[in-house]
């Protein structure tokens, strides 16, 4: 597997992660504090964190949906997950912190089955980028925990908010992110230990997620055409 690493030459070196262990995360943001599967998330909304940390998240445009692998979405999260999905609007989403963390990152899949490529961008208070990095993934129903994650970390407190998306050719892709770990403290490893993990969230199944030997087109039709008839 390989990864591309973009950082400006102005920016502070900081660490992409691949893991949630490797985070060393020590707070984390579960989307079901927003409600339940299916339930309509405004752009943008406040999320509060296990620690009581607030952070927004927004997209370029439209709402989210809230759903949950294996009850309201079929992906290749952990059963259970509660995910935050772009619901068409192809994101970018962006979560912005109210107070820096020293960490942050989530799992992630693109809504169409087959191989894609995630992007992560961090920032700091003064909206510069400290770095854009890119991983590639499998996006598929076997709800076994393999949705890749994404993440970056520093040595201080310098991320102010992190942009996830899909990209396709010029454009994006619609996509979903399961909780998101953080480290707002220096972590220390005994609390780390202790934490519990916010497992892999759901992929906009709904039964929807398509295969790529079919025409992109006909499976974004067929999505639109699903979620009419369910009323989101």
């Amino acid at each position: 597997m390989s990864l591309g690493v973009l950082l400006p030459s102005s920016a502070q070196a900081i660490s992409f992660v691949t893991s949630r262990n490797a985070l060393g995360a020590n707070d984390y943001y579960d989307w079901g504090t927003l409600g339940s599967s299916f339930t309509t998330v405004n752009n943008p909304s406040t999320v509060t964190s296990n620690l009581g940390n607030n952070a927004t998240i927004s997209q370029a445009g439209g709402s989210f949906l809230i759903l949950q692998e294996g009850n309201s979405a079929s992906g290749n999260f952990a059963p259970g997950d509660n995910l935050l999905w772009s619901r068409g609007a192809n994101g970018p989403i962006t979560i912005a912190f109210a107070n820096p963390v020293f960490g942050a990152g989530a799992q992630i899949q693109a809504i169409y089955y087959g191989s894609f490529t995630a992007n992560l961008t961090a920032y700091d208070v003064s909206n510069n980028s400290l770095g854009t990095f890119n991983l590639p993934g499998l996006s598929n129903e076997n709800a076994d925990n393999s949705a890749i994650f994404i993440g970056v970390k520093d040595s201080t407190a310098s991320i102010a908010k992190l942009t996830f998306s899909v990209p396709v050719a010029a454009t994006p892709e619609n996509f979903a992110i399961n909780g998101v770990s953080g480290v707002s403290v220096a972590a220390v490893p005994w609390e780390t230990d202790a934490l519990p993990v916010v497992g892999s969230t759901i992929l906009f199944g709904l039964g929807l997620w398509s295969k790529r030997k079919f025409e992109k087109n006909k499976y974004s039709q067929g999505f639109k055409k699903e979620l009419a008839n369910n009323e989101f």
